[in-house]
């Protein structure tokens, strides 16, 4: 188990309260979500309709 000092108790990563402080997504989500938008990317790896990452371009964001 990891120690941590008092002061920084809550804020530790692997402290249960740390998740409810930080109000940011979790890394897999910021990462996954954010590629699903490109078709580049979703081309460049082949990700086809019926897999894991794919996004219909229907349900992803169009910011302009």
């Amino acid at each position: 188990m990891k120690k941590c000092c008092v002061f920084c108790w809550p804020f530790c990563c692997w402290h249960p309260s740390a998740r409810l402080a930080d109000e940011h997504p979790m890394a897999y989500l910021r990462i996954n979500t954010t590629l699903q938008q490109y078709d580049e990317f979703l081309d460049f790896y082949g990700i086809t309709e019926g897999d894991n990452m794919y996004l219909a371009p229907e349900d992803r964001v169009a910011v302009w």
